[in-house]
C-alpha cells in the first residue's frame, strides 16, 4: 500500500483525470530523482548547432530539466504545461512524442487551477548552472552499471477488492 499523504490532493471531479494527476504527482514527488530549472536548456540529441527545448527528461539520471527562459515559459502555466509533459515520457516511456503532446493538451484544459497550483509548487525556483551532461558522458552509463530505467509499476484501480489468497489443498487425512 502507498502512504498516505499529508495534504488531500485537489480533485477535478473527473475520475479519469483525477487519476492521471495523481499519476502525475506521484511520478514527480517518489519517481523522480530532481527537477532543475536551467537557462539555455538545449536539446543534447541534436548535433551542433543544438536548439533550445523547453523541457527535457532524462531517463539515465532519472531528472526533468525545465528550461528557466522567460522567452520558453512567459508565465507559470507554461512551466506547469511543460512539467506534465515531462512527466508523461516517465509515466509512458514507449509513447511516440506526439500522444505525449495531445495528453499534456488535454490534461492543461482538464486540470482545475487548484491542480496547477499544487504542480507549480513543485518547481524549484533557483536555477541550476550546469547542463545535464549527455548519457554517454556519465561514468556509469559508460561501465554499464545503471540500469535502465523501466515504466511505472503497475497500480490496482482504487475500487478494485484486494485479491486473496487460495488455500493450499490440504493433503493430510482428516482426523475424527
Amino acid at each position: 500500500m502507498s502512504k498516505k499523504r499529508k495534504h488531500k490532493l485537489p480533485t477535478s471531479g473527473d475520475r479519469l483525470v483525477d487519476w492521471h494527476f495523481r499519476q502525475i504527482v506521484d511520478v514527480l514527488e517518489k519517481g523522480i530523482y530532481a527537477i532543475r530549472k536551467k537557462k539555455r536548456l538545449v536539446s543534447m540529441d541534436d548535433k551542433p548547432p543544438r536548439k533550445a527545448v523547453s523541457g527535457l527528461y532524462a531517463p539515465d539520471l532519472d531528472m526533468i530539466f525545465l528550461n528557466a527562459a522567460k522567452s520558453r515559459h512567459p508565465n507559470w502555466q507554461d512551466s506547469v504545461a511543460t512539467l506534465i509533459h515531462e512527466a508523461g515520457h516517465k509515466i509512458h516511456p514507449l509513447a511516440k512524442h506526439r500522444s505525449i503532446e495531445a495528453l499534456e493538451r488535454t490534461l492543461m484544459i482538464k486540470f482545475t487551477d487548484e491542480q496547477k497550483r499544487y504542480l507549480r509548487k513543485l518547481i524549484p525556483q533557483r536555477e541550476v548552472k550546469k547542463d545535464p551532461p549527455p548519457a554517454k558522458d556519465i561514468p556509469e552509463i559508460k561501465e554499464g552499471k545503471k540500469e535502465p530505467v523501466s515504466a511505472a509499476p503497475e497500480t490496482k484501480p482504487e475500487n478494485q477488492a484486494p485479491e486473496t489468497a487460495t488455500p493450499e489443498p490440504n493433503n493430510e487425512p482428516n482426523k475424527l
